[in-house]
Formats: structure tokens, sequence, C-alpha cells
């Protein structure tokens, strides 16, 4: 056997298992946040958050179920059809990522204190980063071949290393993307927090929302730098296992701020939507007002199925909005 083909043979198969270990992973968290997902994101009206919601929910699924039949499709297949089944799932790994960050974008607004400024430097960041990454990956995978296994049994579908250069555009721009989006991230969280730290939804927005833009800044320099250090076979062994720690993270933020939003302003929802209060429901006006103030800062995509509004006629808020907005706006 040649012995680069051997060794392409042996670097996919370690490749097939990173998948492997994603798929599993993914699959233990969709059961482990279902129920917080029945209960806090199905009730609420339908908007374009809930709609990029979902699609980062499930599209990994997919994607990574594509990959892995990818690595186990019974032969005999042509390099043509091996270059179809691998591109197909290999731009949706793109573009998950891509729509988890949308997410994470959405909750960096929300920091920022629905900053105009912040809002346009995103929405033209995000646009600049979908453009090139894309555009950079499509590229990669036109200029993409397949050469006969000499393994069919293990592995059918063998890639040839060409326009490796698109493949190291891509990751840099999502790298880039990252340490913008940490850095503002941890500038934006550490005022929110001086100015409210007692306040648990301010503590969650800081604490997780620092751990998570980290957590993907570290991964995404690791996969770059496997990219570039590694032989080019093993380009892609953190491709997959990235974007899930994207789905897993971006998903896990919506959950919890509105978990914890709802247990600040003393509810809790129940599998079928209805919203009962929880003992302290008389808290006192002020702890409301600065969560309610709080959540309008943070949750303000998701339309609460508890309107600003009816806080306010209830407990006659209207006049205190403004200096409860002032302690937690930056």
């Amino acid at each position: 056997m040649n012995v680069v083909v051997s060794q392409k043979i042996l670097s996919q198969i370690i490749s097939s298992r990173f998948t492997n270990v994603s798929f599993k992973r993914i699959l233990l968290e969709y059961f482990q946040t279902f129920t917080l997902e029945a209960t806090l994101i199905w009730p609420i009206k339908w908007n374009y958050i809930k709609y990029v919601f979902f699609v980062n929910r499930y599209l990994p699924f997919v994607v990574v179920a594509h990959v892995i039949y990818y690595n186990v499709a019974p032969g005999p297949l042509t390099p043509h059809d091996c270059k179809i089944l691998f591109s197909v799932p290999a731009m949706g790994i793109a573009v998950g990522i891509l729509v988890a960050d949308v997410l994470l974008y959405i909750r960096l607004y929300a920091l920022s204190g629905r900053s105009r400024l912040i809002q346009l430097f995103l929405i033209g960041n995000l646009a600049s980063v979908v453009i090139v990454c894309v555009t950079s990956f499509a590229l990669y995978l036109v200029a993409g071949k397949w050469i006969p296994t000499t393994d069919p049994e293990r592995v059918v579908c063998l890639g040839q290393s060409s326009g490796g250069t698109y493949v190291m555009i891509c990751y840099a721009t999502l790298l880039y993307s990252a340490v913008v989006t940490m850095g503002l991230s941890l500038w934006y969280g550490l005022r929110l927090y001086r100015v409210s730290r007692n306040n648990r939804l301010i503590k969650i927005l800081y604490r997780d929302g620092s751990f998570y833009f980290v957590t993907i800044a570290v991964f995404s320099i690791a996969n770059g730098l496997v990219a570039m250090l590694a032989p080019a076979r093993y380009r892609f062994l953190l491709a997959v296992p990235q974007g899930v720690l994207h789905n897993i993270l971006s998903t896990r933020m919506i959950l919890h701020l509105r978990e914890t939003a709802r247990a600040e302003m003393g509810f809790h929802t129940t599998n079928g939507g209805h919203i009962y209060g929880s003992q302290d429901l008389h808290a006192t006006v002020s702890a409301r007002v600065r969560a309610q103030s709080t959540l309008n800062q943070s949750l303000s995509p998701f339309e609460s199925d508890l309107s600003t509004s009816e806080w306010a006629n209830e407990y006659s808020l209207q006049s205190t909005y403004g200096s409860a907005g002032g302690a937690v706006r930056v």
C-alpha cells in the first residue's frame, strides 16, 4: 500500500472518531436541555431570534449525521459522488458555526446596552465574516479532488489535499470574529457587572458570556494551529468539534439567560406555557424593576410572554423605569 494513501486513510479514521464523539456529545446535550427548551422557548411568540435558535439547535444533527455517513458510506463511489457527499456537510459545518455566531452577536449587542454604533459594527462585521468564510470555503470545495482508496472496507472516499489556502482564510476569519467578540464581550460585560454586580441576571450575563466567548476563541485558535501546523490531512480534525461547541454554548447561553430572568422576576413557566407566580411573588418593587429592566436589555430580541406593559400596569412602575434603566444601561 502506498505510504501517502495509508497515512490519509489513518487520518480519516481518526477524524471519524472525533466526529462520532461530537455527535454523541450533541445528543447528550439535547436530552439534558430539552426540558428547558420546551418550557422557555416553545411558548414565546415566533420572531427572528426564535427561528435562528431552532436552526442553530437542530442543524448540527443533520450536518454531523451526514459527516458520519460520508465516513462510513458503502462503496463503490466515484470521485464525483465523494465530492458531493463531502461538500454538503462541510459547507453545513461552516454555516452552522456562523448561525451560532449570530446568537452570540445578538448577546453582545444586548451587553452593549443596544448601542447603535455597536449594532452597525456587528452587522457589518458579521456580514464580512459570512461572505469571506463561505466564499473561501466554497472555492476550496470546488478545487477539491478525490482519489481511489486502497482500503474500501474502511474508507470509501479519500480526499486529496488542494486549495488549502482557502480553508486557512476561512479559519482565520472565524478566529478574527472570535477574538473581536471575546474582547468586546469582556469589556461590556465588565462594565455592566461593575454597575450592578448584585443582580443575579447581570452575574449570569457576565460570567456565562465571558466563559463562552473565551472558550470559543481558545478553541478557534487551537483549530487554526492544527490546520496550520499539522499535516494537511488533519486539516479538518477539529472542524466538527468546533461546530458542535459553537452550537452547545450559544444554545446554553439563550436557555440560561431566559431561565435566570424568569427566576429573577419571581416566575416560572410550565410545559404548557402558562405563567405562575413563585412564593416570593410580592418581592420588593425595586427588585422587580431591576429584573425587568435587565431583561429588556439582555433578552429584548426574545418576545417574553410577560410583556413590559403588563408589569408596568400592575405595579405602576412607568415613572421609575428611567432610573432603573440607567442603572444597567452602559
